[in-house]
């Protein structure tokens, strides 16, 4: 009761005609595309699992791309998305996994977007209780001053991934990209001695 409460509230009130909505709406998904028959009961369990601060932040749209991920967890553990919005020069990054109390996953998610050097300016966290996260960050990434190339979202995605997959720690990311931070700044100053000369 405590985490219902703590992640927004229980299914009920304002939420059930949302809920109504995007169940018949999935169930257009699950037509247009025939997944596995338990995938679809699942997710409709997992459309009453989610948080009303989940529901009232994200559009139906965005609910639907992510319950296609979290179908699919079975095959794919773990969901990374970042992208590039040209209109507000920033990155969204999208976590979806199955999460266990105590896990920490919030804190390596943030850890390892500040081990890359990125500004997280908002964030939008779920986690139903069926123990599965919905996170979407926010950042800036200061190294970039106009478009973020695809080469640094897929360095970004890898960056959580080892993380998340525990092949790598928090601290271990942070001593390597202050290592690569150090060097590029110390090839920047040769550069700048090298013309003043």
């Amino acid at each position: 009761m405590l985490f219902r409460s703590l992640s927004g509230g229980a299914p009920g009130g304002v939420g059930d005609e949302r809920r109504r909505e995007l169940r018949r709406a999935w169930s257009g998904v699950v037509a247009d595309h025939s997944p596995p028959s338990s995938a679809t009961s699942s997710t409709g369990d997992l459309i009453d699992s989610l948080p009303a601060h989940y529901l009232a932040h994200t559009v139906d749209a965005q609910v639907l791309s992510d319950l296609t991920c979290v179908s699919q967890l079975d095959q794919l553990p773990l969901k990374i998305r970042a992208v590039y919005d040209e209109e507000s020069r920033l990155v969204e990054v999208l976590v979806i996994t199955r999460d266990r109390p105590g896990s920490g996953v919030f804190s390596r998610i943030c850890g390892s977007l500040t081990a890359r050097g990125l500004s997280i300016l908002a964030a939008n966290i779920c986690t139903t209780d069926r123990q599965v996260i919905i996170d979407r960050f926010t950042v800036k990434d200061p190294d970039f001053a106009g478009h973020i190339p695809p080469f640094r979202l897929r360095e970004i995605e890898d960056s959580l991934r080892q993380v998340l997959e525990e092949q790598v720690s928090v601290e271990e990311l942070f001593r390597r990209n202050q290592r690569l931070t150090a060097a590029s700044s110390a090839g920047a100053l040769d550069r700048k001695s090298t013309r003043l000369n």
